[in-house]
Formats: C-alpha cells, structure tokens, sequence
C-alpha cells in the first residue's frame, strides 16, 4: 500500500470518528433538553394535584367557624319549611297557589352552536309559551329609551292606548346569533312565570329572528332604589318596608320551587319594581340561570351582591339568591349602598377590592342599621352566613318575615 493511500484511509478514519464525536456533541444537550422537559411536565403535574388537594381542603374546612351563626333552629328540619312541591303547583305563602310553565331544557337549547336562525324561528313558531303571547309587532310603538346595557335597551313604549316597557337586543347585537340565541332563552324562561310579586309580561313580538321584542306592564313609580333614595327617610319597617320584603320573599320562593329551581342571579334594590299601591315586583331577570351547571350559573352578578362562594368562582344557586336577599335588607334598612360603611382598621375607607376580598375570606358583611329591627337584623345575618348550607331557603325566609 502506497503511503498517498494509508494517508487518505488515515484522513477519513478521522474524520469518520470527528463526525460522530460532532454527532454525539448534538445529541447529548438535546437529550438533556428533552429530560429536562420531561421533568418540568412531571413536577408541574404533582404541584397542581397538589394545589387542588389543597384547594378542596380549603373549601372542606369551617374557616367560618367563629362567624357562624343559627338562627331559629326549630325551623330547620320543619317539613312545612321545604322547598319541594309539586311539579304543577306552587304555593308562596297565604293562601296563594300558582301554576307553573315547564321551561324548556337548557341542553337541548346550546348557546352558539351552529343551529343558526332557522332553528330560532322554528323555536319562535313552535314554542306553545311564546306562540301563546305573541302580540302583532305593528301594534307597539316605541317611545323613550329607559336604560341600556351592553347588549340590550329597554324603551317605553305604547300597545293598545297603554304604557308598557320594551326590552330588545341593541341593533349592533341583532347580528351575534350568540345574542340572539341568549335573548331569545331568557325570553323562553321569562314566559313560563306568572306571579303577583314578579313584573307582569305583557307578551312578545317578532318579525324576524333578530327584531324580537319582549313587552312587560310599566310601573311609573320605578325601581326600589330610586325610591329609597327619594322617599327611604320617610318609610319605615313598620309602614312598608315589612311589605316590600315579604313581597320579594315570596318571588323567591316561587323561583326557588319550580320543577327545575330557577336562580335570579341579580336580587338588588334596582331589580325590585314598584306598584301605585306599593307591592314589590321582581323584575332583572337577564341573568338567570335554572340549575348550577348551565354556564350562566357560573358567571358571577353584581359584585357587592355576589356571595363568597361565587367571588371565588363557585357555581351560582339558589343559596346564592339568600345571601343576595340578605344584601337587599341593608339596602332596605340603611337606605344606602351595602359596604357603604366599610373601613380599615386604622379608620380609611376600604376599596371595592379590598371590599370583596375581605367578603370572600368571610370577614366582612353588609351592615344594619341602629335602628333596624332587631327580627330584620337576625334574619339577615342568616342570610349572608359564609357557609351556603346555613343559609335559609326562601320558604324559610317568608315564614320569618310573616311571622
């Protein structure tokens, strides 16, 4: 063998074993790489079956203990006090009775799926609730925008000679089948309730799937709100304000104890509508939600309205509409917002946030008034209690108030 060619079998020995040195100096901070990531997935995988255990603990644990309180015990466990009844009927309170609507079911209705406006016409035609208080839409006139929400308007309006309200998506809106379809399900629920203590619905109208209008009664002294802060010095618990309670009470009941309980989801002072003859009609119903796993139940209300559980994310019940209630009573009572009155230790006045955190942590509740009645007080209390379970039901609620 010549020396030119043991050089070049030399050369390419070489460089043979140069390249799987370069190759395997590739390959080893790639295989770390690799094992590393590895690793990171595994510890973030324990850490947060770690957090949730932890979370659950939390939740489990009576970190409310020192703030609990219970209130006529003798009640608890009264048959008379349940909420179940029939799927027919319901009763809220006297001799009252009122039939009940079967509301659609939520699944079979999915929000943004891809049904699209034929479905939604088909529902306008067919749905017995809504074919049964259609009104002709060239009947209703409209008049003066009321208020406006991010989706929707509400007008006065005018059918047959008499004042009504009109509520209907904002024309920006009439576009999003998403709203369209949330619109017209609020509307599907709305229809099945009758009650003297819940807004009257006049009817609906349509003349397409994206024009829809729901006509409700008007009542020209407005909301409670407006009221308590026009006229609150000059009503007392003795002379109405009892009344507008049980008045509310017993819409809650009627909510709470239909076949599927319907929540509220938004029980404030400006959801509560006035009469001449001053009877409480609940009105707001936007929101609600008829069991905790529609995605509704899941989006929290109005935050100084909203009960812990909700704030930290918790499915919205009809345990949640009782803290709401108890809320309300210090609106009632104090004639002012809830959390009015809310400071620091050192005497400055807490921010929403700070506000909210404290609720949540259960250190901190809606306050009463001196002068608030002592029966009205207790029974607030108990309604805004940091455990859901130890809240009253709404029947409960309209036995102590009448009582």
């Amino acid at each position: 063998m010549s020396s030119s060619d043991s050089s070049s079998i030399s050369s390419s020995g070489s460089s043979s074993n140069d390249n799987r040195s370069y190759n395997m100096g590739l390959l080893v901070p790639i295989i770390g790489v690799a094992v590393l990531l590895l690793l990171g997935g595994v510890c973030c995988c324990w850490m947060h079956r770690q957090w949730r255990k932890l979370g659950r603990k939390a939740e489990d644990g009576d970190s409310y203990r020192d703030h609990t309180v219970t209130i006529f015990p003798h009640l608890s466990q009264s048959s008379e006090m349940s909420d179940v009844v029939s799927s027919r009927t319901i009763q809220t309170g006297g001799e009252e009775t009122f039939s009940t609507r079967q509301v659609p079911p939520r699944e079979a209705y999915e929000l943004g799926s891809d049904s699209g406006p034929n479905y939604i016409w088909r529902i306008l035609q067919e749905d017995r609730n809504l074919t049964r208080i259609r009104l002709p839409y060239k009947e209703i006139k409209l008049r003066a925008l009321l208020s406006k929400s991010q989706t929707r308007e509400i007008r006065l309006g005018e059918y047959q000679n008499q004042q009504v309200v009109v509520k209907r998506l904002l024309k920006t809106k009439r576009s999003h089948i998403f709203h369209i379809q949330e619109f017209i399900y609020q509307i599907q629920i709305r229809s099945t309730l009758e009650h003297p203590n819940i807004v009257t619905l006049v009817g609906v109208a349509w003349n397409s799937v994206d024009d829809v209008m729901l006509v409700m009664e008007h009542y020209p002294l407005g909301d409670l709100l407006t009221y308590l802060q026009n006229h609150g010095e000059r009503t007392s618990w003795e002379h109405g304000k009892y009344r507008l309670a049980i008045g509310i009470a017993r819409a809650l009941v009627y909510l709470h104890s239909q076949p599927t309980p319907i929540a509220h989801r938004d029980l404030r002072a400006s959801n509560v509508l006035l009469t001449e003859t001053m009877k409480s009609k609940l009105t707001g119903f936007d929101s609600s939600c008829l069991n905790e796993h529609s995605h509704r139940c899941h989006i929290a209300g109005a935050p100084y309205w909203s009960a812990p559980e909700v704030l930290r994310g918790r499915p919205y019940t009809t345990k949640s509409d009782i803290y709401a209630f108890g809320v309300l009573l210090t609106e009632l009572d104090t004639v002012n917002s809830p959390f009015h009155d809310a400071v620091s230790p050192i005497g400055t006045k807490l921010k929403p946030i700070q506000i909210l955190n404290e609720v949540m942590q259960g250190t901190l509740r809606p306050s009463f008034s001196p002068e608030c009645p002592r029966r009205i007080r207790v029974i607030g209390v108990g309604c805004y209690q940091h455990d859901p379970d130890r809240r009253p039901t709404a029947a409960q609620l309209l036995r102590l108030l009448e009582a």
